[in-house]
């Protein structure tokens, strides 16, 4: 399964919301017997990646970009 585009509001960061989003959709997932889960977020998200490893993620690689 692929979490894609979630956004917490600014206003609502902090809270929880996030954690129980992404938990939510992981329960799904397992629910509808995905084996495995990905996301991707930006490098500067510290906050968010703290978040997705205390959920159990784990940095398996670096995407690339290149604008034209």
């Amino acid at each position: 399964g692929v979490i894609e585009d979630v956004v917490v509001d600014h206003g609502h960061r902090a809270k929880g919301h996030g954690k129980l989003l992404i938990e939510w959709i992981v329960q799904e997932f397992a629910r509808a017997g995905v084996k495995r889960v990905f996301l991707e977020s930006g490098r500067a998200n510290r906050s968010a990646h703290r978040l997705f490893h205390e959920l159990g993620f784990e940095t398996v690689s670096e995407v690339m970009v290149r604008d034209l």
